[in-house]
């Protein structure tokens, strides 16, 4: 994370933390990456270059236990990307998407990658 981030605090100790992008449309190079985003790489360790493009204009993060831990996504982090028009959850597995869209819709299950 970047110099760009302003954090809050609550009073039951979650931490929100907003970090605001240069731009609203971004485009980047980058490789082609796994469900986890780590870059696919062929027999001889190659990576795929693959070119990205990114129209989210700031992320809000969430720790809701704040600096306890196991401060990791999917468990007690959680990310929120901002639109133009919207807000959403990310759409990459390691940011905890799968486990914040359990607990919005009632599910109740954390579904992370241990690290």
């Amino acid at each position: 994370m970047g110099s760009n981030i302003s954090k809050i605090i609550l009073n039951d100790g979650t931490v929100l933390s907003i970090q605001q992008m240069s731009s609203c449309y971004r485009v980047r190079n980058d490789c082609v990456q796994d469900s986890n985003g780590n870059c696919v790489t062929d027999a001889d360790g190659n990576t795929t270059p693959q070119t990205s493009t990114h129209t989210d204009c700031a992320y809000i993060y969430f720790d809701v236990n704040g600096t306890k831990l196991p401060n990791q996504f999917g468990r007690d982090n959680y990310l929120l990307k901002v639109y133009t028009n919207s807000i959403k959850g990310s759409g990459w597995a390691p940011e905890g998407t799968a486990s914040l869209k359990n607990i919005l819709t009632g599910k109740d299950k954390l579904e992370y990658t241990k690290f």
